[in-house]
């Protein structure tokens, strides 16, 4: 569970399948490890709203993004976007790479 603040609006974001990322099911970088990540899912709003270039997930689990998450993220995230992923014990800052 998180919430995507994308600067004047405060999105929620539930694990688990019906998701942004469902509705983007080619998403660059995603494994069926983290496919219904809260993370994934910001990754996929952020692809579908090109506009929104900067954006802060804060997450409930405790120890930050897992594994599968901290290395497909860059893929996932459009090409140069930062997403700062926010938990009890962590931040961590995520760059889009090119495609």
């Amino acid at each position: 569970m998180g919430i995507l603040d994308v600067g004047g609006d405060q999105l929620p974001m539930i694990s688990g399948p019906g998701g942004q990322s469902g509705l983007l099911k080619n998403l660059p970088g995603r494994i069926k490890a983290n496919a219904e990540h809260v993370e994934t899912h910001a990754a996929a709003f952020l692809r579908m709203n090109p506009g929104v270039r900067k954006a802060m997930l804060y997450i409930d689990y405790p120890t930050g993004a897992c594994g599968a998450c901290r290395s497909t993220l860059p893929d996932m995230l459009p090409e140069g976007a930062q997403l700062w992923v926010i938990s009890p014990r962590k931040t961590e800052k995520f760059v889009g790479l090119p495609d």
